[in-house]
């Protein structure tokens, strides 16, 4: 892979374009070459202005993105490109190759597949996520990580029938941590292999547990969102297979989501999700309509439940288009058989809108926000007079700690 992107770098540059290489002998030979890992420097002399340094970027991005062959295999990879200009930072080599790593790590955080031009604010930044990527990694040897759940209900009747987990951090200083924050940190770092794992365990625990002392009346799922860097052909599978002996609980009762650009992915996650299938888990596609996939592709991805993304909620009530898109994905789901819950319900309004489409699951601040499970439990007792009867009867041993 690394040596088709260097061939593609060398053949996007104009002649003249240098592809930096720090060789023993510090030459600068016209070839691609890299930095070190994954990480490719370009030298672009005698350019007029900066703007024409994005364009090179721009057409960087483009050849790169394009599918790569590896050993018969096609495989999609996208890069990521930090700008820098010499107007901006020329103290020393040192100074600019930093700030155009700055400014990489910039683009990462924006999306990835795009450029970023360095900005001398981006510095505290960064800083900023280095300080967090590092009290992340002390956090996941304590109990600083912790989960809420939301509830999902079936809308006609309104009675909760599963549950989404979710990550919280607990900062010792900094308080509650957004997961807006620490999430994009932890899936670029890798962290969130660990931190996956550490919610689907506590997740599979905390229903298996309630279950058992709650029988008929106890949440018939639990939701836990995959990020790309856990599709580890094997491992994943593997794992989930063990969290869920550990618990007692039928792989069933375990909802895998994924996002619609994740259901898209090379062949390789594609293989990993069929994987989790074969073990028995339903998968459930997220947000739905904000990724790459349409109405005409659902048949093709690997999923069970097709979740609506909350801007659509939000905007049906006012917006009759927004409606047709929301009965549209109904109707197709229903169609292939496939659940249909929508998320971020936050108005009455919203919720009889859905209903009236056909929609049958919802989850949203108007039911429930995401709450600690003893929180969940005196919610769910509140909705369920008789699981608050069964919960006050269950052994001691299935008592939620």
């Amino acid at each position: 892979l690394l040596r088709q992107i260097a061939q593609r770098v060398k053949l996007t540059l104009r002649p003249g374009d240098d592809v930096a290489r720090l060789g023993s002998d510090r030459s600068w030979p016209d070839v691609a070459g890299r930095l070190g890992g994954d990480e490719f420097v370009v030298l672009l002399d005698r350019i007029a202005r900066p703007e024409d340094a994005v364009a090179v970027a721009q057409r960087l991005l483009e050849a790169l993105a394009a599918p790569y062959d590896l050993s018969g295999r096609q495989v999609q990879s996208t890069a990521s490109i930090g700008v820098v200009t010499s107007d901006v930072s020329c103290e020393s080599v040192e100074s600019v190759l930093r700030d155009a790593d700055t400014a990489m790590y910039e683009a990462k955080r924006r999306g990835r597949g795009r450029h970023a031009v360095f900005q001398p604010d981006m510095h505290q930044r960064i800083r900023h996520a280095m300080e967090l990527e590092a009290d992340m990694r002390q956090a996941l040897h304590s109990d600083a990580f912790y989960v809420v759940y939301q509830p999902i209900v079936e809308l006609a009747s309104r009675r909760p029938v599963g549950l989404e987990a979710l990550a919280r951090w607990r900062h010792a200083e900094r308080g509650v941590v957004s997961p807006v924050d620490f999430i994009p940190i932890a899936e670029e770092t890798g962290l969130i292999v660990d931190l996956g794992r550490r919610v689907l365990r506590r997740a599979c625990l905390d229903l298996a547990r309630w279950q058992a002392a709650l029988g008929p009346d106890a949440p018939r799922t639990v939701s836990v969102n995959l990020s790309r860097a856990q599709l580890q052909p094997g491992l994943l599978a593997t794992s989930v297979s063990a969290v869920l002996a550990e618990a007692g609980l039928p792989a069933s009762a375990l909802r895998l989501e994924i996002t619609e650009t994740l259901a898209m992915q090379d062949d390789a996650a594609v293989s990993v999700l069929g994987e989790l299938r074969a073990l028995g888990v339903s998968l459930s596609l997220d947000d739905f309509g904000t990724g790459y996939s349409s109405l005409a592709s659902l048949d093709q991805l690997p999923i069970d439940t097709v979740k609506i993304d909350r801007a659509f909620v939000a905007k049906m009530v006012s917006s009759s288009y927004q409606t047709a898109l929301v009965k549209s994905t109904v109707q197709v789901a229903e169609a292939l058989d496939l659940a249909v819950i929508a998320e971020g319900v936050e108005t009455e309004a919203q919720a009889e809108a859905l209903a009236a489409l056909g929609c049958r699951g919802a989850q949203g601040f108007l039911f429930s926000r995401p709450v600690p499970a003893n929180e969940l439990e005196a919610w769910w007792c509140a909705q369920l007079p008789e699981a608050a009867q069964r919960l006050a009867d269950a052994p001691d041993s299935i008592q939620p700690a």
